[in-house]
């Protein structure tokens, strides 16, 4: 009976002993050895690694870098910019030029044709604003050149009253007035300088 005690006794010494021994530093699975590798001092887990990229000789741990189209912003506002300066100095008479075929180059192409082209580049790269915009603005140029174009007829219709047609032009010119304006309301969170763009563009359609 005693000696059955004292074997017990010492399987429960025995069992408390390797209980209270430090676990080991090293993983006893062989699945967990497996799946780490040693890069430098440090052990990574492989399934925080990526394989090489085949086909793109990169053996990096980085994909490539993607495409990304570049902001037309900058030249649709070139445009714009350019060609009001260059209406500006004709509605006011500038070195006493009265005949309107000089601004038709402007309007036509700079700011006609390579606005609008910024317009849907801003459009196929989802800044839908500047898109509007641009487009919007583009074809503006583009009817305004239109109208001193003889193929269009629009000039040689008003010859007789040109009276009707200035009204005509002032009639256009309000539309875009009011078109502008209501592009104001969506910038009145932007910074100043866009919001003053668009103040100051207002007030000249409306003064024009």
């Amino acid at each position: 009976m005693s000696s059955s005690n004292s074997v017990n006794s010492f399987g429960n010494d025995l069992d408390k002993q390797t209980s209270a021994e430090p676990a080991s530093e090293y993983p006893t699975n062989l699945s967990t050895v497996i799946s780490r590798v040693t890069i430098g001092d440090e052990r990574v887990p492989k399934s925080e690694l990526r394989p090489p990229f085949a086909g793109t000789f990169n053996p990096g741990y980085a994909r490539p870098p993607k495409h990304v189209f570049g902001n037309a912003a900058a030249i649709g506002l070139s445009a714009f910019a350019g060609t009001t300066f260059v209406l500006g100095l004709y509605t006011a008479d500038a070195m006493g030029i009265t005949i309107p075929s000089v601004i038709i180059s402007s309007c036509m192409f700079f700011g006609g044709g390579v606005q609008f082209l910024s317009g849907c580049w801003e459009m196929a790269i989802g800044n839908t604003f500047a898109g509007t915009v641009f487009t919007s603005y583009g074809a503006f140029w583009l009817s305004y050149g239109a109208l001193f174009i003889p193929s269009f007829g629009i000039l040689e219709a008003y010859e007789d009253d040109m009276d009707q047609f200035a009204n005509g032009v002032g009639f256009v010119l309000l539309g875009w007035g009011i078109y502008t304006f209501i592009l104001l309301f969506l910038v009145l969170k932007a910074t100043y300088p866009f919001l003053l763009l668009f103040i100051t563009l207002d007030l000249g359609f409306f003064l024009l």
